[in-house]
């Protein structure tokens, strides 16, 4: 063999090695988007509890307090405890407990404002 075809058979087999990394790390990348659950938060109100959006179907296996049953959606907002004393989340559908919620914070807070706006551009409450 000649040093050209060598070069070449090494070449083609780095380029197969790395198509083949590319397509595992986009299954990977797929898998993990089935699994991901949490995003980035809503924000905080002033208890220091954060709120977060998530998919119902992948966190139906947290185990939340269900606070209100509307909302066909699959997406549905979480209040986390702001300490680990506190314990269990808080699931708020998207209907009158989101909305409720939204009324709640007072906008003159920053933390609160900004969940406030969060809330209202996310799920128009």
């Amino acid at each position: 063999m000649t040093r050209e075809v060598l070069d070449a058979h090494v070449a083609l087999a780095a380029l197969a090695h790395a198509e083949d990394d590319e397509h595992d790390d986009r299954r990977r990348r797929a898998a993990m988007a089935q699994l991901c659950v949490r995003t980035e938060s809503l924000g905080v109100d002033r208890s220091g509890r954060r709120y977060w959006a998530l998919d119902r179907r992948a966190a139906a296996e947290g185990g939340g307090r269900g606070e209100g049953g509307e909302g066909e959606g699959s997406a549905a907002v979480w209040a986390e405890p702001r300490a680990a004393a506190q314990a269990g989340w808080w699931e708020l559908y998207r209907g009158s407990a989101c909305a409720q919620l939204a009324k709640s914070l007072d906008p003159r807070g920053v933390r609160e404002r900004a969940l406030q706006l969060e809330m209202r551009s996310r799920f128009g409450v």
